[in-house]
């Protein structure tokens, strides 16, 4: 009741103009942060919302089709959204999720000594599996 007085005094939403140049500067950004990761999809999905096209969190599920419930979970980091979920939402904007290699310097080379140890017990795992099914996988 409070939320409808409050609206009437305030009026409609009133939205901001965005160019096709501002939103496409805007997706570029957002892209090149989450690259880098400056920035978490997250944190991309609600710079789209708001900075791309200026929806309501309403508004943009219904885009997307997804409740607004686990739109505000995926936006505040606390879901842990599907992939298809996720793709839902960036095709929205042209865009796909994609594997992105890390800076070198930011990996540990494996042990090699681990390394060897976890090969020789998934090749153990795999031929147990193959024989318990008579060798068919």
């Amino acid at each position: 009741m409070i939320d409808e007085q409050a609206k009437a005094q305030t009026g409609p939403r009133r939205r901001r103009e965005i160019d096709l140049c501002e939103r496409l500067a805007v997706m570029n950004l957002i892209q090149s942060d989450v690259a880098s990761r400056k920035i978490t999809l997250a944190e991309a999905v609600r710079r789209l919302r708001v900075d791309a096209v200026d929806f309501t969190q309403r508004e943009f599920a219904k885009a997307c089709k997804i409740s607004q419930r686990s739109l505000v979970s995926i936006e505040t980091g606390v879901a842990n959204p599907s992939v298809q979920t996720l793709e839902a939402i960036f095709n929205k904007f042209g865009m796909y999720l994609t594997l992105g290699r890390r800076n070198a310097a930011d990996v540990e080379p494996p042990d090699k000594k681990q390394l060897m140890a976890l090969l020789a017990r998934a090749f153990d795992a795999k031929e147990k599996r193959s024989e318990l099914s008579g060798g068919r996988f």
